[in-house]
């Protein structure tokens, strides 16, 4: 659907349990297994993509926000 797509966050990351590290020296800082859920611009999305189909699919089917995407680490760096 070109063009019919608004920008918008696309997870909601939660940091309650992730383990944050930092590094003063190296002027890191590491996050590990954040969970990535969806937010609702993104569910949206995804149901207007793949339940569009004819007769209407489950509603079992459905994305919805909070979903889990899974788990997200990262590292940022300061220059």
């Amino acid at each position: 659907f070109p063009g019919e797509v608004p920008d918008f966050a696309l997870a909601d990351l939660d940091l309650s349990r992730a383990t944050v590290t930092s590094n003063p020296t190296t002027r890191t800082i590491t996050v590990r297994d954040a969970e990535a859920t969806l937010t609702v611009g993104l569910a949206t999305t995804l149901n207007d993509v793949f339940n569009r189909s004819s007769p209407s699919p489950p509603v079992s089917s459905d994305f919805v926000v909070g979903d889990s995407l899974g788990a997200v680490s990262f590292t940022v760096e300061a220059r």
